[in-house]
């Protein structure tokens, strides 16, 4: 793949899509990032997280991989909305957010890089998880955006929780900060299994048995059936021409790709040059203007 440029949240995870320069594409390089963010962001983004993939072949159209959280069917004896606290934080203003096991869906992010691997990749699924079951197996450095959310969230979020208390708090009861070292636990076995087995593995085997039965023993919606029907989605994305650029993000229902769209049509004006101060502050209207518009009229009306 010769020379690449990887931005990723934290050096561990662009280090891992460098990685893939030997032998990979892009695709490996940015799904070796993305599994190492997933795993080694705590509170940030989780392995048994969500999210979405966009591609655009050299040869063919752009497209998106949906791997959103998939709202469980449950098994009948267990409500939608059970099992759900409401909880209130600050981070970066108040945020109000639920949960509890009744929040827990069933998870896409595993799915949507497996799919990506499989279609567009050219290493091995194995090679590319190869550098963050590293990271699990001997520990991995907390990064400033995590001890920075952890801060902000631990007590609301993760303290109620006996597991994730005792994981994500040093010997003085203090959530983890920047450069501490966490072990997850079977991390990076489940890892080995999900590498040699296919992201499948997560979903309908071992792990994904595991994962519904914790859920449903503490009164959560989610069973081992529904994680093992998951399926990704692909859809068209959403595009946006900026100057000589075509964008592609990923499209309805999701809003993040729909708010970042409306970001770029407002900066159609600039071309360019130096950022000065007036060019920062410009920008950072644009961001306000577009997250108070989701914040009125989006958020809690339904739209993921």
């Amino acid at each position: 793949m010769g020379t690449i440029g990887v931005a990723a949240a934290s050096q561990i995870a662009a280090d891992a899509g460098a990685a893939m320069a030997d032998g990979g594409n892009a695709v490996d390089a940015a799904l070796a990032a993305a599994a190492t963010s997933l795993c080694t962001e705590p509170g940030v983004m989780c392995a048994g997280g969500s999210g979405f993939v966009t591609i655009w072949p050299p040869d063919g159209d752009p497209l998106v991989i949906d791997g959103y959280a998939e709202i469980p069917r449950g098994d009948g004896e267990t409500a939608l909305g059970d099992g759900i606290d409401t909880v209130t934080f600050d981070y970066g203003g108040l945020v109000t957010q639920g949960v509890g096991y009744g929040a827990v869906a069933a998870p896409g992010a595993f799915a949507a890089l497996g799919y990506a691997s499989r279609a567009f990749g050219r290493l091995p699924w194995e090679r590319v998880l190869e550098p963050v079951t590293a990271w699990a197996e001997r520990g991995f450095p907390v990064s400033r955006g995590a001890a920075v959310f952890l801060a902000s969230t631990f007590p609301a979020i993760y303290g109620w929780q006996p597991e994730s208390a005792a994981l994500l708090a040093g010997a003085d009861g203090e959530p983890l900060r920047e450069g501490d070292i966490l072990h997850v636990p079977q991390l990076a076995e489940s890892l080995r299994v999900i590498a040699a087995h296919g992201a499948e593995a997560f979903y309908g085997g071992a792990i994904g048995a595991a994962i519904g039965a914790y859920v449903q023993a503490h009164g959560g919606l989610l069973p081992a059936p529904d994680m093992a029907s998951y399926e990704p989605v692909v859809r068209r994305p959403l595009t946006v021409q900026l100057g000589d650029w075509t964008v592609a993000t990923n499209p309805s229902p999701a809003i993040g790709g729909v708010g970042l769209a409306a970001m770029l049509l407002l900066l159609r004006e600039r071309t360019g040059g130096a950022w000065d101060v007036e060019s920062a502050q410009a920008l950072a209207r644009i961001q306000d203007a577009v997250l108070s518009y989701r914040a009125a009229r989006l958020d809690g009306a339904g739209v993921g």
